[in-house]
């Protein structure tokens, strides 16, 4: 008997393509199974209903500044996405920033993966320069500036 590639049945004519390649592809059907068994009890099949359902963002609709990273490793799209982002949301909110890694910073893979806390630092010093406040005023912005110490 062989293991399925994918829970559930997807909707998406996508992924039935993709199904369909995967029965004489067994790198794609390791890959599917892998990618499976990591988005949880729906599986791949769930995430891909859900993202056909939600269909495209409307970058008019985003309200609010946007920090996109990319490595400068990462395909030419990821770059040309992130772009397309920033540059549909800086004129409503300037202080969105497009921050690029290079093959020197260790970060220039997909999700910065080889090196987390130079990213993680861009992120932070990125929220602290253009102050981002709580969403409830009344709450403290420092949970620990009252606490012992």
């Amino acid at each position: 008997m062989r293991t399925p590639c994918m829970r559930g049945d997807p909707s998406s004519g996508i992924a039935r393509i993709v199904l369909r390649i995967a029965r004489s592809n067994a790198v794609l059907r390791a890959a599917l199974r892998k990618y499976d068994w990591q988005f949880g009890p729906g599986g791949v099949a769930h995430v891909v209903n859900t993202f056909a359902e939600l269909g495209r963002t409307d970058l008019g609709q985003l309200n609010g500044p946007v920090l996109a990273l990319v490595g400068s490793s990462e395909d030419d799209e990821a770059l040309h996405q992130a772009t397309t982002v920033i540059d549909a949301v800086r004129p409503r909110h300037p202080q969105s920033e497009l921050h690029t890694f290079d093959p020197g910073s260790g970060a220039d893979s997909h999700c910065q993966i080889g090196n987390l806390p130079l990213a993680l630092d861009v992120i932070f010093d990125w929220l602290q320069r253009i102050r981002i406040q709580p969403t409830n005023p009344s709450r403290d912005p420092d949970p620990f500036a009252h606490g012992s110490g």
